[in-house]
This record gives structure tokens, C-alpha cells and sequence, in this order.
């Protein structure tokens, strides 16, 4: 598991700056002035970070191990389906505030998507202030120099990547559904090293794992939808 720690950092690295970047642009195509989102969803990301790592209970090495694979399956649920889940709320508060007599874009509505949308960041970057951690302490003492540095350079490919050939190739949606792939392979990866004996530990990875799957494999038609929807006008 050891000689693994480096490849899992830098997965999990590149995972985790992708969903910040993948958060904000999201919500600069909901709300607008992307500038001020990606500023501020970068800011309260990195506080959920370290927040997630005050968290993080020193554990021995089996029970770290079972503590990574759930936070990296609960990441490959949550950030799969991160951006869609800001569309469908957005949509879903335009429906409801003219049946409460209120204006889609008033106050109102505009309160209820920022508290939904920081919510889903505060969860991702609180789930991905385990990871950095667990790992270190996974690789040892003597690795966590190199765990840390890993980390920095798999953030760094993570932040080439996005905007060079993950958002203009895949889009938003299939951006956040082969990043969940990741993570479920990290998950699946560790829960087979850990060599579990019952086989309901499976379920929840492998349950990841095929959500982020169908989400690739149809982001295209829900690219479009989204896109429809987005352009439709909603008296903003």
C-alpha cells in the first residue's frame, strides 16, 4: 500500500482542484461576474479544506484505509454530480418563487442558490480535507515530505488540466463525471488492498463508480438539456 500512497496523492491531488474550479465556473454560468466566484469559491474551498483536515482523527492504518475509501466514494458521489446538482436547484428555485408570489432572480432567490451552491462547496472541500492526511499517514513518517510534494504537483496538473483539456473536451458535466471516476477508482483501489471480507463493502464504491460512469457516458444529452435550460428565458 505504501509504494501506492504517491499515485493515490496525486489523483486525489488533481480531483480536488478540479472540483474547486469546476464549482466556480459552474456558478459564474448560473449567477454571472465569474471573476468574484472563482475568488470566492476558491477561498471558502480552501477553508473547508482545512477544516476537513482538523477533522480528520488520527486512526490506525486499517482503519484509515477504510476511512479513505468512504471519503473517496462519497467524493466521487458528491463531485459527479456537483455541477448538475447546482443546475437542477437553480431550476428548481426559478420553478417555485413566482408560486410564492416572489421574482426569479430577486433577493429570495438568489439567497436560496448561494446557500445551496457554498453548501455543496463547504461539503467537497471538507470530504477533500481527509484525503491529504489519511495519506500521509498511510505513507509514513518518512514519506510525507514527498506525500505534500506530490500533492502540490498533481494540484498543479489539475489546474492545467481543467481549462486545456478537460472543460473544452467533456464540458462541465462530463468534466465532474470522469473526475468522480477517479476517485471511485481510488476508492476500489484501496478497499482491494485492504482485502475486505464481506462484500457489502463493495456496494457503496462500486454504486460510485457506476453513477460517475452513466454521467460520462451521457454528458452530452445533458450538456444539452442544461444548456436549454440555461437559455430559456426565466425573468431574471
Amino acid at each position: 500500500m505504501r509504494r501506492s500512497i504517491y499515485w493515490l496523492t496525486l489523483v486525489s491531488a488533481f480531483c480536488s482542484i478540479v472540483y474547486e474550479l469546476l464549482l466556480a465556473q459552474t456558478m459564474g454560468a448560473l449567477l454571472g461576474n465569474t471573476f468574484l466566484r472563482y475568488n470566492v469559491t476558491i477561498g471558502i474551498y480552501l477553508a473547508a479544506l482545512g477544516a476537513g483536515s482538523l477533522l480528520c482523527k488520527r486512526e490506525s492504518p486499517a482503519a484509515s484505509m477504510t476511512t479513505l475509501v468512504r471519503i473517496e466514494w462519497l467524493l466521487a458521489l458528491l463531485g459527479s454530480a456537483g455541477p448538475l446538482l447546482l443546475f437542477a436547484w437553480d431550476a428548481a428555485v426559478v420553478k417555485a418563487t413566482p408560486a410564492l408570489g416572489l421574482s426569479a432572480g430577486g433577493g429570495f432567490h438568489l439567497t436560496l442558490v448561494h446557500a445551496f451552491d457554498h453548501a455543496v462547496i463547504v461539503a467537497i472541500g471538507l470530504l477533500s480535507g481527509f484525503e491529504l492526511p489519511l495519506l500521509m499517514r498511510l505513507g509514513g513518517d518518512d514519506r510525507s515530505e514527498r506525500v505534500l510534494a506530490v500533492d502540490y504537483f498533481g494540484t498543479l496538473l489539475g489546474a492545467v488540466a481543467f481549462p486545456l483539456l478537460l472543460l473544452p473536451a467533456t464540458g462541465l458535466i462530463g468534466t465532474a463525471a470522469v473526475t468522480g471516476l477517479l476517485n471511485a477508482g481510488c476508492a476500489l483501489f484501496v478497499l482491494w488492498k485492504a482485502a475486505p471480507r464481506r462484500r457489502a463493502d463493495w456496494l457503496a464504491p462500486v454504486a460510485a463508480a457506476a453513477l460517475a460512469a452513466a454521467l460520462t457516458l451521457a454528458n452530452r444529452p445533458i450538456e444539452r438539456a442544461v444548456s436549454f435550460a440555461l437559455s430559456a428565458p426565466v425573468g431574471r
